[in-house]
This record gives structure tokens, C-alpha cells and sequence, in this order.
């Protein structure tokens, strides 16, 4: 399993660097455990930050409403936080995660 995967028991977090200003939004691979996004938005406003969560909750259906950036607000590199309802979920994000990336 990948280690990074960490958080309480009704949390996953996951590392993340995004590449803004790209000309497509997608989720392009990992390198040493950090997933690799690419977003059409520029990181103005937040924008960037919007567009991140809309593609995470896309990928791993889950609503937007349960990610959050717990650091990297003004930052390419950032952390994810999921919170989720029970272990299920987090194993089913999980295997979302390695059969996507």
C-alpha cells in the first residue's frame, strides 16, 4: 500500500502536486507516493483549488463536500483531506486511487 495513505479512522489523506495552467484537467501519475495533477485553471482566486476538488471528488465519487486542502492552500505541493463515513469508504478510495493512477 502506498504510504501515502494516513489519517484517523474516518479520514484518508493523500499528497498531491498540481501543475496549473495546463491545457487539460486530469490526474497524470505518481511519483514517490505523490499523485500528479494537471488543472486548466490558473491559481487565481482560488480557482485552481476549486478545480483540484472537482477533479478529486470526480475521480474517487465522493462529494466535494468531504475534501478539503488541509495544507498547500498557495502551494503546488498540498495535502487532501477526505472524511468519510466509515473504513468501507476508505478502502473503496483506496482501490480507486490504485486502480486510477
Amino acid at each position: 500500500m502506498a504510504k501515502n495513505f494516513f489519517g484517523k479512522k474516518d479520514e484518508l489523506i493523500l499528497e498531491i502536486k498540481v501543475q496549473p495552467n495546463s491545457t487539460r484537467s486530469e490526474i497524470y501519475g505518481i511519483e514517490n507516493d505523490i499523485i500528479l495533477i494537471r488543472l486548466k485553471s490558473l491559481p487565481l482566486n482560488g480557482a485552481a483549488n476549486r478545480e483540484c476538488i472537482k477533479l478529486l471528488s470526480k475521480t474517487f465519487k465522493c462529494p466535494k463536500s468531504s475534501l478539503e486542502i488541509q495544507t498547500g492552500l498557495r502551494s503546488k505541493r498540498k495535502k487532501m483531506k477526505f472524511t468519510l463515513i466509515d473504513e468501507k469508504e476508505i478502502e473503496r478510495l483506496k482501490q480507486v486511487y490504485l486502480n486510477n493512477v
